[in-house]
This record gives structure tokens, C-alpha cells and sequence, in this order.
């Protein structure tokens, strides 16, 4: 297989092989002869364009290694996605994704915090109780740890709903500038992808302080707070910020958008408020009360603002 293409002009259609196809309207490139697409009237350079029809034999995504090196790509993507500038900076729009593989990455992010919240579970039981008293709590009698990991599950889920439901009120824009709905995608699983990877990782981080300074500090007095409480604070607040970031970077970076950053925050906060208004309608029609572990979970991100919604509605 033959790759010249070396220059600004087109490619030597009889030995170049590889599919080069509009990034924005998916219409097939070859045997073109100007650098438009003829579809959707995008400008662009060959040598761009190839060089990502190369890099895809190249990329680093889950999505273009799955058959291949499954474990490495996805670790790699997942990586990536704590570092929102960098994944949004190499990823290229010429670079049209694998659809199927991008929506793996969801039960597999998924299953990767199962396994750290049943881990962090029994770290926590092993450290305070013991082994054995740890096998028997982390165990089915002990429901807790697995109804709370049901609940963060369909709370994650329904974040990932609410984003992709928040970016369609840009449809008319996203139209006007040819943007295809599989980019979109791109960046609703990979910043979702961010948001439940930094809890998975700075968890992990806050399990090992916890226990370094429980056993410097010894137990709390009675009614007193632990030693340095605020860092589970930081937690959902660093995570956050890593969401909103990496939404805002997929669509001023990725999909260069005007007014990108704009947009992704008002997206978020669609999704937030979506998020909410689920789960406030869970309570009263489940539970009748804002009281339950379902809402709850706002806790998590929000305690002041959740404090306020049950201070108004009971």
C-alpha cells in the first residue's frame, strides 16, 4: 500500500488506498481533485486530512484498538481524559470515531467504579474491623455497599442522558457548521469519562490519606470531624471542574466552535439541572419525601444548594 501524498495538492488517486472521508459530513473524499467537500462546502488541507487517516492506524483511543490491545487503549483513554487540554488538543476532527467501541467505554468506565467502590469498601471495614469482619460486611448479607453502588450507577448514567440531551440544544448550530452527531458523542463519552475516572482516582488517593492520618492522628474526639474532612469536599469539586472543562475544550477544541466555552458551561448546567429535576421527581413519587438516599447523591456534588432544595420543598 502506497501513502505518497506528500505535497498541498491531492493525492495520486491510482496508488494511495487509505479512506479519507469529510470529517464533518462523513461524504467519501477520494478521487477529488480541490480541497472542499463537495457536500457539505468544508475547507481543508490534504495534508490534514491524511495525516489523520494516518494517525487513526496510530491512535492511542479505545476506540481504534479495542480488537488489538484492548487493556492498554482503554487505561490510555481513560488517562487521557484526566487531562482534558491534552486529549482535546491531539484528538482531530478528521479523525471521524468508531461509534460502537466509544459506547463500550461506558459499562467498562462503569464496571471500573464498581470495582473501586466494593474495593474502597472493604479497604475502609479492613482497616477499621479487621479481614474477616471485612469479608462478612463487603459480603451479600450486607446490602448497603451494593444498593449505594446501584444508586451512583443510575446517577452516573443519568449524567451521561442529560449531557447528550443538554448538547442538542445546539442542533441548529451544530447543523449550520456540519458537525456529524458521532463528534458529539466523542465528547460526551469521553468527558463523561472524566468526570467518573477523577472520582475513581481521587478516591484512591483519599483512602490512602484517610488511613495515613487516622493512624498519625488517632480517632477523632467525640462529635468532632476527621483530619482534613475538607479534602472529601475537594473530591466532587475536582471532578467537576474536570467535566466542565473537558465539555467546554471538545466543543471550542475539538469541534471548533465559536463562543465553545460559553456553550459547554451552559451545557453542563443543563445537565445538572435535568439531573435534579430527575431525581426530585423520584422522591416525591418513590418516597414522598426529599429525604432518601436517592436524592441524596446531589449531596455529593452540591451540599449547600441540596440543603436549600429540601429547605424549600418540605
Amino acid at each position: 500500500m502506497s501513502e505518497q501524498s506528500s505535497c498541498a495538492s491531492h493525492p495520486d488517486w491510482s496508488s494511495f488506498t487509505l479512506e479519507i472521508r469529510c470529517p464533518r459530513c462523513g461524504y467519501d473524499l477520494r478521487m477529488l481533485t480541490v480541497a472542499r467537500c463537495p457536500e457539505c462546502g468544508w475547507r481543508f488541507s490534504w495534508d490534514v486530512i491524511i495525516a489523520a487517516a494516518k494517525q487513526r492506524l496510530e491512535s492511542p483511543l479505545f476506540e481504534d484498538h479495542w480488537h488489538d490491545r484492548p487493556l492498554r487503549s482503554f487505561f490510555g483513554t481513560v488517562g487521557r481524559s484526566l487531562l482534558p487540554w491534552r486529549l482535546w488538543s491531539q484528538a482531530r476532527l478528521e479523525h471521524v470515531p468508531h461509534v460502537g467501541p466509544l459506547l463500550t467505554m461506558v459499562p467498562l468506565v462503569m464496571l471500573l467504579y464498581a470495582v473501586y467502590w466494593l474495593a474502597n469498601t472493604f479497604a475502609w471495614r479492613w482497616f477499621f474491623s479487621g479481614f474477616w469482619s471485612a469479608l462478612r460486611y463487603s459480603g451479600p448479607i450486607y446490602r448497603w455497599p451494593y444498593e449505594n453502588l446501584v444508586r451512583k450507577t443510575v446517577f452516573f448514567l443519568a449524567v451521561g442522558c442529560a449531557l447528550w440531551l443538554s448538547v442538542q440544544v445546539y442542533r441548529h448550530t451544530l447543523a449550520k457548521h456540519r458537525i456529524r452527531q458521532v463528534h458529539i458523542l466523542r465528547v460526551v463519552v469521553l468527558s463523561w469519562t472524566a468526570l467518573v475516572a477523577s472520582r475513581v482516582v481521587i478516591g484512591l488517593v483519599l483512602m490512602v490519606v484517610g488511613m495515613v492520618l487516622r493512624k498519625l492522628t488517632g480517632p477523632p474526639p467525640l462529635g468532632g470531624r476527621p483530619p482534613a474532612y475538607w479534602m472529601w469536599y475537594a473530591q466532587p469539586a475536582i471532578s467537576l471542574a474536570l467535566f466542565v472543562a473537558s465539555v467546554s475544550l471538545g466543543f471550542r477544541v475539538y469541534l471548533r466552535l465559536p463562543h465553545g466555552w460559553a456553550g459547554g458551561l451552559i451545557a453542563v448546567g443543563l445537565t445538572w439541572a435535568m439531573v435534579a429535576v430527575l431525581l426530585l421527581g423520584l422522591s416525591f413519587y418513590y418516597f414522598d419525601s426529599l429525604k432518601n438516599p436517592w436524592f441524596s447523591l446531589l449531596e455529593l456534588w452540591w451540599p449547600g444548594v441540596t440543603r436549600w432544595i429540601i429547605s424549600v420543598f418540605q
